[in-house]
């Protein structure tokens, strides 16, 4: 073998935590006529007899919030990773979660205004548990902003609280899943109808029932978003010809879908046909405004992709104690998620939050005061 004199580099990188223990120390006086001492004044978060600095309070939130941990577990990981040094009680990471969501109060209400100025938004919800009970945790976004809110309910009351739906313009595109609450009178904004969600529904009619309709229709969403596809990657908004062999083709198939439910022997699917092409028929401007208007998203999947974390959370540390944790859960996902969506380090804007001073909405979006 030949020395040649050159060398192959590899690069190992890993991760140290180290245990930084900062003292204060505050001077001492005696008065000349009482002997009574006093001390200079004390900062209010210096008060407690032992303090915990950004860092810890950051790494809490991140645990709790983006890694679904429940608290006893938080307390045991920070105590490992700290080799014992940091023992924090459930009431201190409870009390940090509670205050986070305090701090990030503008935060939210920036979030909302610049949700009612989107053009276009997705929204969905999905079932949580709070104290053993079925409850509600809802999105509002697009792939730059995310705003998660709790309830205890499932209902328009909700949906009014959150200050976003009933403050849309009528020039707004709502994407979501068939939830009718959307159509109320008082709402202004343009349903978009997800066609994920319909061709799982026709699906469902082709296992039942093997309904050539349904196969039919299927098949020519599935055509049609390709074909819409090539004329995007073109740099084309819409075509005409395209659009009107759609609806052309869109017609046929529905008198054939009611001829063949009309036919259908079977007692319980045939109903269940039938409410769905009558529901078809009735919202088909608003399922296939995609075939006029190519800058319209095909699906709500990034309100489901959003919502999913969700399950993740109840899967790793379970149900929320009271709505008020749930509500604190989703403001502070509403901060992480956002600066995720702009490419900004999540845990660099826990810091700030932990000192108090979180990110500004402008800050996250890179826009000039």
């Amino acid at each position: 073998m030949i020395d040649t004199n050159e060398t192959i580099d590899k690069d190992v990188l890993d991760y140290k935590l180290v245990t930084i223990k900062k003292r204060v120390k505050f001077k001492k006086y005696k008065c000349l006529n009482c002997n009574k001492e006093i001390h200079s004044r004390i900062p209010n978060e210096l008060k407690e007899e032992i303090q915990y600095g950004p860092n810890v309070k950051s790494l809490v939130l991140e645990l709790l919030n983006e890694g679904y941990v429940s608290i006893n577990r938080v307390k045991r990981i920070i105590k490992g990773l700290s080799q014992n040094d940091i023992d924090l009680s459930e009431g201190y990471i409870a009390k940090v979660q509670k205050n986070a969501s305090k701090q990030l109060e503008k935060f939210e209400s920036e979030l909302k205004d610049k949700l009612i100025k989107s053009s276009l938004l997705y929204w969905d919800d999905t079932v949580i548990f709070v104290d053993t009970k079925r409850a509600c945790l809802r999105f509002y976004g697009d792939d730059k902003l995310a705003f998660y809110v709790a309830h205890n309910q499932k209902n328009k009351d909700g949906l009014d609280k959150d200050e976003i739906l009933k403050n849309l313009d009528n020039k707004t595109k709502v994407m979501h899943d068939h939830n009718k609450i959307n159509y109320n009178k008082e709402y202004s904004f343009i349903n978009l109808e997800c066609n994920a969600h319909l061709q799982r529904d026709l699906q469902k009619v082709i296992d039942n029932l093997d309904s050539n309709w349904a196969k039919e229709l299927k098949t020519l969403i599935s055509n049609s978003i390709k074909v819409r596809d090539e004329y995007i990657a073109n740099k084309q908004t819409h075509n005409d010809e395209f659009t009107n062999d759609f609806f052309d083709e869109f017609n046929k198939i529905m008198l054939s879908a009611m001829e063949e439910n009309r036919e259908n022997e079977h007692v319980y699917y045939k109903d269940i046909e039938k409410t769905l092409i009558l529901r078809i028929l009735d919202y088909k401007d608003n399922y296939f405004a995609l075939v006029c208007d190519f800058d319209i998203p095909t699906t709500n999947n990034l309100s489901e992709r959003s919502l999913r974390s969700s399950k993740t959370k109840l899967k790793v540390s379970g149900q929320f104690k009271n709505i008020d944790r749930a509500k604190d859960f989703a403001t502070i996902k509403s901060y992480i998620e956002t600066c995720y969506r702009n490419d900004v380090n999540p845990y660099n804007a826990l810091i700030r939050l932990s000192l108090g001073v979180p990110l500004t909405m402008n800050e996250i979006l890179g826009e000039e005061k």
